[in-house]
């Protein structure tokens, strides 16, 4: 996985083109395929007609904060069309933007409009690789024109680009991690694969989630600030490796912050229904925007796992501010800065003379504001390199 090519479907307001490799992934009269070849393996896809805002669809109150519903499910199988309609039955009235799929089991890579216009995206099985259990995402119809893109490392990690604001991006990888059949070296090559999503794609947002098929039990010492208390069981050493990634990448474990009742933390359960475990995670890398994680029991179509929703909640005004500023902080001196002090109190002077804010809304004045700030900042005292 290591030295997979990436696999990309990127969604741009031109013609629409589709790859599908191997068996045709439409369910006849539910959906309706993207169709066209693509050597590239890009899909182009034009946004929905009629889509509503973010703001329109999602805004919670009037603190101007955008709910996004976030969840990941090991759906087992999603081979047939009526294991497609079961899925898309069971959503009926249930609160949700993003899906990221684990063990879809259907054959080839592409991107099939269901019924209701939601977006199904899988990367399966192939003639190369016919014991792929396959990775994909569900994306609600409301949620279609925030989708920048898709692409697909192997047939076991995903990731979604989504364009919140202009300057305010969020990441969402979905994994379906090696069971314990598999080596360490496999493990630890997802893990790398997930590293390189996370350095070539920096974002103000990530969300990583999916099946690890880990048990990282109880909060040790020395990790409070990726965990909760509300874990589950023991951690075994797949468990062991995905705490230390966290700790790395400083991503709190989401499910672990939320009091529920004691059935409400198992993700897994066995066949015989005697055992019961927590392998299915969402981690974020900034525990702030998370405002609830919980398993969902009410949505079941017969797979072992259960459903994982996080529901966040983000100030987008907030985000752009913090993205300017933790993208340009460094590059200011701020002693220097202090030492000119009348320089730049004059630059800002005269840059805001020229601005004109009557037409522009609270977010585009902050914005610009912010900006004019930082880039005379920056002429009067630059940082060293």
């Amino acid at each position: 996985m290591g030295a997979s090519q990436y696999v990309s479907i990127i969604h741009s307001p031109h013609t629409v083109e589709g790859f599908h490799n191997g068996r045709n992934i439409s369910c006849n009269s539910t959906s309706k395929s993207i169709e066209g070849a693509s050597s590239s393996y890009d899909v182009l896809q034009s946004k929905p007609s009629g889509s509503c805002k973010m703001d329109e669809c999602n805004k919670s109150g009037h603190n101007g904060k955008t709910e996004i519903n976030i969840c990941t499910y090991n759906v087992r199988t999603l081979r047939n069309k009526e294991n497609i309609e079961s899925l898309l039955e069971e959503l009926d009235g249930f609160k949700w933007d993003v899906i990221g799929l684990a063990e879809t089991k259907i054959h080839g890579e592409g991107l099939t409009e269901l019924e209701g216009g939601v977006w199904l995206y899988n990367r399966g099985k192939t003639e190369q690789d016919k014991n792929a259990k396959g990775i994909g995402f569900l994306i609600h119809t409301k949620f279609k024109d925030y989708v920048k893109e898709v692409k697909s490392v192997s047939n076991s990690l995903a990731y979604m680009m989504v364009q919140l604001t202009g300057k305010t991006e969020m990441c969402i990888i979905q994994v379906y991690a090696p069971t314990s059949d598999y080596d360490d070296a496999v493990v630890e090559e997802l893990y790398e694969d997930i590293n390189k999503i996370m350095t070539d794609f920096p974002s103000t947002y990530t969300i990583l989630m999916g099946d690890f098929n880990a048990k990282i039990g109880q909060r040790e010492e020395g990790e409070e600030n990726i965990m909760g208390t509300f874990g589950l069981g023991e951690r075994n050493k797949r468990g062991v490796r995905m705490v230390e990634f966290a700790m790395e990448h400083n991503l709190n474990v989401a499910n672990t912050y939320f009091k529920k009742h004691k059935t409400r933390y198992w993700t897994w359960e066995s066949p015989n229904r005697k055992h019961k475990n927590q392998i299915d995670y969402i981690l974020s890398n900034q525990r702030g925007i998370i405002h609830n994680c919980e398993v969902i029991a009410s949505v079941d179509i017969a797979s072992d796992n259960r459903m994982i929703r996080a529901t966040l909640k983000i100030n987008k005004r907030l985000a752009r501010l913090k993205f300017i500023q933790n993208k340009k902080k460094r590059r200011i001196n701020i002693m220097k800065l202090k030492e000119n002090r009348e320089e730049f109190q004059l630059k800002i002077k005269n840059r805001f003379a020229g601005l004109e804010l009557e037409e522009s809304d609270i977010d585009e004045q902050c914005n610009m504001v912010t900006t004019i700030m930082l880039e005379e900042a920056r002429a009067v005292a630059p940082a060293e390199k």
